[in-house]
């Protein structure tokens, strides 16, 4: 999220934040900040829906970066939830699916974004 050159290499366009940095780039990607910290207690519920939206948009015609600190819980939360609504999967297997495309890092909510991911699951059935 700070290398300039290797964010243009890859085509991205769009970047989530959920790191406790500020906007690397303001005026060379479309950036939607969302401010939380990784602490089961911590509400990102309400927030789902507008950073999903945001991913779908960005998807449409560019690629789209999702990065917290670690890559892991907050990051790895919003892959989930954009998983779920998008291709209609379960949390766990969004999970699973998240989890065989990163290499490096491992996509693990914490306990609290896990309620709140299963929540946004139940939400989405229950609209259809």
């Amino acid at each position: 999220s700070k290398d300039l050159e290797r964010l243009k290499k890859l085509g991205i366009t769009h970047i989530v934040n959920l790191s406790s940095y500020d906007n690397e780039f303001p005026t060379t990607f479309t950036y939607h900040r969302i401010e939380v910290e990784d602490l089961p207690d911590q509400e990102i519920f309400s927030r789902l829906e507008d950073a999903v939206k945001f991913v779908e948009e960005g998807l449409k015609g560019g690629k789209v970066l999702v990065h917290c600190n670690a890559g892991q819980s907050r990051a790895g939360s919003i892959v989930t939830a954009f998983l779920v609504k998008s291709r209609n999967l379960s949390v766990d297997d969004a999970l699973k699916f998240a989890r065989s495309k990163r290499k490096q890092n491992k996509v693990l909510p914490n306990s609290g974004f896990m309620k709140q991911l299963r929540e946004y699951e139940k939400k989405l059935k229950n609209s259809t």
